[in-house]
């Protein structure tokens, strides 16, 4: 046994050494089977099902996922980042990948259909490229309305007389003054009721209040440049919906 939890150590290390010390006769690996299925159902990106973590399930659908193609005459899984596996068919819908002498993945579907794919450890499932790709689209649009409040409508507002910090710019300002109290905290409290947290609280939930507020203003004003305010308003607000349904708006660590 190894009594350590460390996360950068070589546990394969010692089961290489403890395999060469008993001096075993190497396995061969399954021949390659034919797949008595039709796999194209099951390319195309997946991402964990469930999450390790609650707090992960966004991440975890923009990057933490892999592709699955088909790749001479088997498989490939390819992260989102790093180099890709490849599987070959052993057998019904079984797969084994690279350097396994067993079957080691498994094709299979849900209770609702969906095509999931599983290592014995984890789970994934297939996300549609149009799910994918508004979940992203959201992401950069929204990105772009926080930048918009922050930098452009502050100096559109100078030079043209009025307030610099309206709702939207009084709202990104206060989730940019939260997020550099929060970094200055210990990792130790990061699940706690600290006052880091409770004002990364309450600058998420005041967030979207702000966005509302400043939208209901750009449309009563109508000043030259009223429309670009409401359409990055609405786009955080999209943000920030996508982000509540995850659990993430507003962002209670303690929870």
């Amino acid at each position: 046994s190894v009594n350590t939890d460390s996360e950068s150590a070589d546990y394969a290390r010692i089961d290489a050494v403890l395999v060469e010390a008993l001096r075993l006769r190497p396995a061969m690996p399954f021949a390659p089977a034919e797949a008595s299925m039709d796999p194209s159902p099951w390319l195309g990106r997946y991402v964990p099902a469930p999450s390790r973590f609650a707090i992960q399930s966004y991440p975890d659908l923009l990057t933490g996922g892999f592709s699955l193609t088909s790749h001479s005459g088997g498989f490939a899984l390819t992260p989102f980042m790093g180099s890709a596996i490849g599987l070959a068919p052993a057998g019904g819908h079984l797969l084994r990948a690279d350097g396994c002498v067993a079957p080691s993945h498994i094709l299979l579907r849900d209770a609702d259909g969906t095509p999931m794919l599983s290592d014995g450890m984890r789970s994934f499932r297939l996300i549609g490229t149009a799910e994918l790709t508004l979940l992203w689209l959201a992401l950069g649009l929204g990105v772009a309305g926080l930048l918009y409040f922050l930098v452009v409508a502050p100096i559109l507002a100078w030079r043209h007389g009025r307030a610099v910090i309206g709702p939207g710019t009084g709202g990104v300002l206060g989730l940019v003054g939260a997020a550099l109290v929060f970094q200055r905290q210990s990792f130790a409290s990061l699940g706690d009721s600290s006052l880091a947290n409770m004002a990364l609280a309450a600058a998420t939930l005041l967030l979207p209040l702000a966005m509302v507020w400043q939208a209901i203003a750009a449309i009563a004003a109508r000043h030259m440049h009223w429309r670009p305010t409401l359409i990055a308003s609405l786009v955080v607000l999209v943000l920030c919906a996508t982000l509540a349904a995850h659990g993430l708006m507003p962002l209670m660590l303690w929870r």
